[in-house]
């Protein structure tokens, strides 16, 4: 299909469903991703936890408590612990790591009644517990100190700076992950959809070749069928059996209408097998002359056929009635007035070649390879007098019929003389 005709855009339903499909399907992935990426930040923070409250663990099972006169241990690692030593309303640092002023400060800014928890404090964050030392009177052993309450108390505090900010800067990374993972979903979503609705559109493209062929093959019996209905008209006075040939190009227009119509449904459900047949191909010519009379009579242009007979060709004469009449229907459509049109065939080899030829304006030359090009039409200097109507797509539709049955069109045109398409399939 010339790669998708260039990749025809899809119809506004389609491409409706598309960005409805795109955004439910992106959103849910987003949805997915930023579940799982709030999952790893979760689990990262709770490891950042433990391993500060390890620290704390460590340092109060390791460190002696205050008051047995001896020396306190900052525990190594990347939680550096100090051990606020509380009594008589001040503080210092057990571990010798923070300065008087600093260690009050520190110890200012533990929450009051608060047995374990977090701080900022100097420029840094804190996890911090309370031991019990059983140095309060009438205490249980569970009391809560503060560096003012004229207690005694040990607070041991862990520096969590550098695990805060690792968190902080694995957050935005995870959010950068986020949103670039969100953009590409998007635009894979939106690809996956449209690939999913290829199928859909093709559907839609043949409805719409169905409908736009039905309409232009349908027009041309139609037309054969009005010009005999007003030659009958014509002679008011003449019985039907007198004017049995006008009532037998009706029937003959009519039958190919028929066939026109299954034809078409046939190719609107898709490649069909091969067909198989013989016919005449004189026969056909001289039946097609026939009934396009009369819209040719009003024209004043002339036609003949000479085909010789037993001209037998690979086909059923449906198809080859199809294929030629457009070609003869589309020369007495551009033939100028009083012109004529010519219906030929010759024998090559094992092929038949049936050439249907007009007098006229003819094609220019830049334009004959587009002349078979859907909906293509020629410029107004061809179509000028001669009453011509369509969309361009007979010449399209009979190239496709002569290629299914194996043969080929042609078109050569000698502007201002003669125009001659060449239709050649197998001979029989």
């Amino acid at each position: 299909m010339r790669a998708r005709e260039g990749r025809r855009a899809l119809p506004p339903e389609l491409a409706r469903l598309r960005r409805r499909m795109a955004l439910a399907s992106s959103a849910l992935m987003a949805l997915v991703l930023a579940a799982s990426l709030a999952g790893a930040w979760l689990w990262s923070a709770r490891g950042y936890a433990s391993e500060a409250d390890a620290a704390l663990q460590q340092a109060a099972g390791e460190s002696p408590l205050a008051g047995d006169g001896a020396a306190a241990v900052a525990v190594a690692g990347p939680y550096p612990v100090v051990r606020l030593s509380l009594a008589g309303g001040s503080a210092a640092d057990a571990t010798g790591a923070l300065s008087g002023a600093d260690a009050a400060a520190l110890a200012a800014a533990v929450p009051e009644g608060a047995a374990s928890g977090s701080v900022t404090a100097l420029g840094r964050e804190w996890r911090f517990e309370r031991l019990d030392t059983g140095s309060v009177a009438g205490g249980s052993g569970a009391e809560s100190f503060s560096a003012g309450d004229g207690a005694g108390g040990t607070v041991l505090l862990v520096d969590v700076t550098k695990a805060s900010f690792a968190l902080r800067s694995l957050g935005l990374v995870l959010a950068a992950a986020w949103l670039a993972g969100s953009a590409l979903a998007a635009v894979a979503c939106r690809a996956l959809a449209s690939r999913a609705l290829v199928p859909a559109a093709e559907a839609w493209e043949r409805q719409e070749r169905f409908v736009a062929d039905a309409s232009h093959e349908l027009k041309t019996p139609l037309a054969s069928m009005s010009a005999t209905l007003d030659a009958l008209t014509a002679s008011p006075g003449r019985t039907v059996g007198e004017q049995a040939r006008w009532t037998g190009y009706l029937r003959q227009d009519l039958d190919e209408m028929d066939g026109l119509v299954r034809g078409l449904l046939d190719a609107a459900r898709g490649p069909a097998a091969d067909g198989v047949g013989t016919c005449d191909a004189s026969a056909v010519a001289s039946g097609l002359v026939g009934r396009v009379a009369a819209r040719a009579a009003t024209r004043g242009v002339s036609l003949s056929a000479s085909v010789a007979p037993g001209t037998v060709v690979a086909c059923a004469e449906g198809d080859l009635s199809a294929v030629l009449g457009e070609l003869v229907a589309n020369a007495v459509k551009y033939a100028d007035e009083g012109g004529s049109v010519a219906v030929s065939a010759a024998r090559r080899g094992r092929r038949v070649a049936v050439s249907v030829s007009n007098t006229g304006p003819g094609i220019a030359p830049a334009d004959v390879p587009r002349v078979f090009d859907r909906l293509w039409r020629g410029d107004a200097a061809r179509t000028r007098g001669s009453g011509a109507e369509g969309y361009g797509l007979g010449l399209s539709i009979a190239r496709r019929r002569a290629e299914a049955l194996g043969g080929s069109i042609s078109c050569e045109s000698d502007p201002g003389r003669l125009t001659t398409f060449t239709f050649e399939l197998p001979a029989r």
